[in-house]
């Protein structure tokens, strides 16, 4: 998944916003139109999933098709329309392009002694699943150390944390 989700009425809010001038009744019917559409599997044309936001507009078609591109990071997709965050989806962004952090390997997290850490035996906060960074590689290693260094107990904190 790589649409940031954003629930109907922050959208219309968000969308009145940036475009004054917009009815909001059409916008909200439009929408509402395009949610059904894609319930009932109404496909793009290539055979994708509509992008509602972008069909409400442009009529029924993927984010490739009505924009030509193929990653959208940086866009909106109605929340109802998209799978909720799952922790297979952390860090499926690749927003760094050519840069690996496959120096990081296993057991590449240690603490101040030196001793190696499993991220892997930490479990993600459920605050994790609704952040916006969740998904960044380039936030992988800040969310990781992040997630390690919450004492058992306490509750989850991040400086970092994005809500969608």
């Amino acid at each position: 998944m790589n649409f940031t989700p954003i629930s109907k009425q922050e959208y219309v809010a968000l969308h009145l916003l940036n475009n004054p001038s917009t009815n909001e009744a059409e916008l909200r019917n439009n929408l509402d139109q395009k949610i059904t559409d894609f319930k009932n599997n109404v496909r793009c044309s290539c055979g994708n999933d509509i992008w509602v936001i972008g069909s409400a507009s442009l009529g029924n078609g993927c984010y490739k098709c009505l924009t030509g591109e193929n990653l959208p990071t940086k866009h909106y997709e109605i929340d109802s329309a998209l799978p909720c965050y799952t922790e297979a989806d952390a860090f499926t962004v690749d927003d760094w392009g050519e840069f690996s952090l496959d120096f990081l390997g296993e057991g590449n997290y240690r603490d101040d002694d030196g001793t190696i850490i499993d991220p892997d035996l930490y479990p993600t906060p459920k605050m994790c699943l609704s952040c916006k960074n969740f998904i960044l590689k380039s936030q992988k290693v800040l969310c990781t150390l992040n997630k390690i260094s919450q004492e058992e107990g306490e509750d989850f904190e991040c400086g970092g944390f994005d809500a969608v």
